[in-house]
């Protein structure tokens, strides 16, 4: 990043869940293809109360031209269990392994359990966005 890194109090392996999560989750977005695009910057400062960072953290966002986020759903695709996928239980009755919906609710717990926030949001050409905002270690 332009400037030098700034370490987060966030590991390589928590780093790796989430970041696998999101592009695993872009990907599947967009079963004929599209990009992905991923950037790391320093938020910007003095708006209404929602940048826990300010000057002196991250924010790494996660953007994607796939099918998209209903915007009722922002909210919704952290919680457990939330899913988009088609009803593929089998038979005996237990979850498909693939898709449990579990992921984003685990990645934003890691998020928030380094002292960060992690928000959903319509990409700016559709697709889904993911930002996440971690402070800085002083």
């Amino acid at each position: 990043m332009e400037g030098g890194a700034q370490p987060v109090r966030l590991s390589g392996e928590d780093l790796t869940r989430v970041l696998v999560n999101l592009v695993k989750n872009a990907a599947e977005a967009m079963p004929g293809g599209g990009w992905i695009h991923m950037n790391l910057s320093r938020p910007a400062s003095g708006g209404a109360g929602t940048e826990p960072a300010g000057a002196s953290g991250l924010l790494l966002s996660v953007e994607d031209n796939g099918t998209g986020i209903a915007p009722g759903n922002l909210e919704a695709v952290f919680e457990q269990g939330f899913t988009t996928h088609p009803d593929r239980t089998p038979s005996n009755g237990t979850w498909p392994a693939a898709h449990r919906g579990l992921g984003l609710a685990i990645a934003r717990s890691i998020v928030e359990e380094a002292g960060g926030r992690m928000r959903a949001a319509i990409g700016a050409q559709g697709g889904a966005r993911f930002e996440i905002e971690l402070p800085a270690q002083g």
